[in-house]
C-alpha cells in the first residue's frame, strides 16, 4: 500500500475558542470583490470604476462597437447630445489576434487597425446592442469617450521592450481602485464567457497600486484613435428615422439585382412589363425560400416571357448556392420547361442557352432519364436545377395514382420548381403539386432506389389487394 509521506498528512489543529458571532449581512448594494460570470457577473465589478466618470479601460480585444454600446447603457448621458457635465472614459485597446495580421503591414498601427473593421463586407455583430455604438459618436467628439490603439513601436520606446509584442491586459482603473482579470471589455467578456476578476481598492494593497500604474504605462504607449473610430462609425452604421429605415427595407427586399431580369433584352428580345418584373421577381423569392412557387396568369399576359426570365434567374441563382453532387460530382444547372406539345415551340423561340423545353408527352415513370419512352432515352431530368411545369393544371400527381408524367417528375431529385397556369388552381390542384413536391424533397434516395420500391408496393398491392 502507498503510503504518505508525513510531510503531505495533515496536522492536527487545536481550537482556542469557537467563534459563534454571525457575520454582517451584506446589502444588494456591496460590490462583489471578484466576478466569474458564473454567480456574479463581471460587469458588476467593473460598474463602480465607470461610475466614478474618471476610468481607465485597457481591453487587450478590439470590439470597440461592443465596449461603446456597454459604455452607452453603463452612463445614458454620453448619449445626449449637449451633454456638458465632467466624465471621461479612456479606452486603450489592443492589437489583438484578429487584426494582428494587418499591423506591420505598410501604414501606422492606428491605419491597418482601422482598414481591418472597413474592409469587411458588410457589418456583424454578436448581439444588436452593439448597434448602440452609433450613439457614443458625440461623446467622442466631446471627448467624454477617448480612444487609443496600442503601438509596439512606441511601447519599444516608452516601456523600453524590444520586438513587436501584442498588448494582452485586462485593467479597469479609477480612483476607488483597479480591477484586473480575464475578462475583455466586451459583452462576451462582460455578461457570458467563463472569466475571472478580481478588484482592490485604492490603497488597499501594492497590487491596486501597480494595476493603475501598469494601465497608465499601457494608454500612454497608445495612439490617439478617435479620428478613425469616428470614420468607422459613419460608415459602417448611422442613425436614420424610422421612415428611412423602413424605405432601406423595402428597397433592400426587392432589389436584388439578379431578379430584376426586365431589362436584359437578351433573353427574350426585349424588356418585360412592369407587373411581368413584379411576378418575375415574386416567384423568385418564393422558390428560393420555400422550393416551389405558383405563377397564374390569364391568357395572352406572357406567361412563356415571364417563364423564361424565371429560368435565366433561378438557374443563375441555383448554380451559385447549390453545391455540385457530392455522390457524382456533377453540378446541377439550368432549367428544363415541362410543356404541352402546342407550346413547345413557342418555349423554343424564347428560350436562352440555360433552358431547354420538354414535351410533357414524352415523359415516362418507367424511364429514369425523366424523358423518352421504353426504348428510347431521353433528356435527364436530374441534371436540371430548375424545372418549369407549364399547364400545371393539367399535371395529375394525385397521392395514389399519379400520372405517367408526375411520376417521371417525382422520380427526379429534388430541384426548384416553378408551376404556370392560365387557368385558377383549385385546392385540390395546389394540394397536389405542393404533394409533388414534397414528396420528392423529403425522400433523399436514389431515383432507381424509389422506383424499385414504387415496383414492389405495387406488385404487394397486386398480390393482397388495397392497403
Amino acid at each position: 500500500m502507498f503510503s504518505l509521506p508525513s510531510w503531505l498528512r495533515s496536522k492536527p489543529r487545536k481550537i482556542e475558542e469557537l467563534d459563534q458571532s454571525i457575520p454582517e449581512r451584506q446589502g444588494d448594494d456591496v460590490v462583489p470583490k471578484f466576478g466569474t460570470n458564473i454567480d456574479r457577473s463581471v460587469i458588476d465589478l467593473y460598474r463602480p470604476h465607470i461610475h466614478t466618470r474618471d476610468c481607465l479601460i485597457v481591453t487587450g480585444y478590439q470590439d470597440f462597437l461592443s465596449s461603446l454600446s456597454i459604455l452607452i447603457a453603463e452612463i445614458p448621458e454620453l448619449k445626449e447630445p449637449n451633454f456638458e457635465g465632467e466624465l471621461r472614459i479612456r479606452v486603450s485597446f489592443g492589437v489583438d489576434t484578429a487584426n494582428a495580421k494587418r499591423v506591420g503591414r505598410t501604414g501606422s498601427v492606428k491605419q491597418e487597425t482601422k482598414l481591418r473593421w472597413l474592409e469587411k463586407t458588410g457589418l456583424e455583430v454578436e448581439d444588436n446592442q452593439d448597434l448602440m455604438a452609433i450613439l457614443a459618436r458625440r461623446a467622442i467628439e466631446r471627448g467624454n469617450i477617448q480612444l487609443r490603439v496600442f503601438d509596439p513601436i512606441l511601447a519599444q520606446k516608452n516601456l523600453g521592450i524590444r520586438g513587436d509584442r501584442l498588448m494582452h491586459s485586462k485593467i479597469v482603473s479609477s480612483p476607488i481602485g483597479a480591477a484586473a482579470g480575464s475578462a475583455n471589455f466586451s459583452r462576451s467578456g462582460l455578461y457570458r464567457n467563463i472569466e475571472y476578476a478580481d478588484t482592490l481598492e485604492a490603497g488597499s494593497n501594492d497590487l491596486q497600486i501597480e494595476r493603475t500604474r501598469t494601465a497608465e504605462k499601457i494608454w500612454e504607449a497608445s495612439v490617439d484613435w478617435t479620428n478613425e473610430a469616428l470614420e468607422i462609425l459613419d460608415k459602417l452604421i448611422k442613425p436614420v428615422t424610422s421612415e428611412d429605415a423602413m424605405a432601406r427595407m423595402i428597397s433592400e427586399q426587392r432589389g436584388f439585382r439578379p431578379w430584376r431580369t426586365r431589362y436584359r433584352k437578351g433573353i427574350t428580345g426585349h424588356t418585360l412589363f412592369k407587373y411581368q418584373e413584379e411576378l418575375v421577381y415574386e416567384a423568385c423569392s418564393i422558390v428560393y425560400e420555400h422550393g416551389i412557387a405558383f405563377v397564374e396568369a390569364p391568357t395572352g399576359s406572357g406567361k412563356t416571357e415571364i417563364g423564361c426570365h424565371l429560368a435565366e434567374a433561378l438557374s443563375e441563382t441555383y448554380s451559385r448556392v447549390i453545391p455540385r453532387s457530392p455522390i457524382h460530382d456533377v453540378a446541377r444547372k439550368n432549367a428544363a420547361v415541362i410543356a404541352p406539345p402546342k407550346v413547345i415551340p413557342s418555349w423554343e423561340r424564347h428560350a436562352t442557352n440555360s433552358l431547354k423545353a420538354v414535351a410533357n408527352t414524352t415523359l415516362s415513370k418507367r424511364n429514369l432519364r425523366g424523358a423518352g419512352d421504353d426504348k428510347k432515352a431521353g433528356l435527364r431530368l436530374d441534371q436540371f436545377g430548375v424545372l418549369i411545369v407549364d399547364e400545371s393544371h393539367t399535371v395529375t400527381p394525385s397521392f395514389e395514382e399519379p400520372s405517367k408524367m408526375a411520376a417521371a417528375i417525382e422520380l427526379a431529385p429534388p430541384s426548384w420548381n416553378v408551376c404556370l397556369s392560365a387557368t385558377l388552381l383549385g385546392n385540390r390542384d395546389v394540394d397536389w403539386l405542393a404533394h409533388m413536391q414534397e414528396k420528392r424533397a423529403s425522400i433523399f434516395m436514389t431515383p432507381d432506389y424509389i422506383q424499385t420500391m414504387g415496383e414492389l408496393f405495387v406488385s404487394d398491392v397486386s398480390a393482397h389487394g388495397t392497403v
